[in-house]
């Protein structure tokens, strides 16, 4: 069985125990991301960080110490002064 969930411009499909999210709004946007990266071949060093994107058009890097599997698309919180602040993920590993 397929479910849909279509939100934030995301598109997240689920089937067969495997989950696929597909970006709905690439180029529109105004802080669009392309991974030219993505059909090279990757590195035998892997990196651990990780592009976030907030509102009002900030964008962060941060290191993934806790090796969550994150993909694409994926809600996050991440610490901040004071508090912490949520984005979504929107590069990961080598960039």
């Amino acid at each position: 069985m397929e479910k849909s969930i279509c939100s934030r411009g995301v598109i997240v499909t689920e089937g067969d125990g495997v989950e696929n999210t597909v970006c709905q709004n690439k180029g529109c946007a105004k802080l669009d991301v392309h991974n030219w990266f993505n059909d090279v071949p990757t590195p035998p060093i892997t990196t651990d960080i990780v592009e976030i994107q907030f509102k009002n058009t900030r964008k962060a890097f941060y290191r993934n110490v806790n090796n969550l599997p994150l993909v694409d698309g994926d809600i996050v919180a991440v610490e901040a002064s004071p508090g912490h602040d949520i984005g979504t993920v929107t590069l990961i590993g080598w960039l």
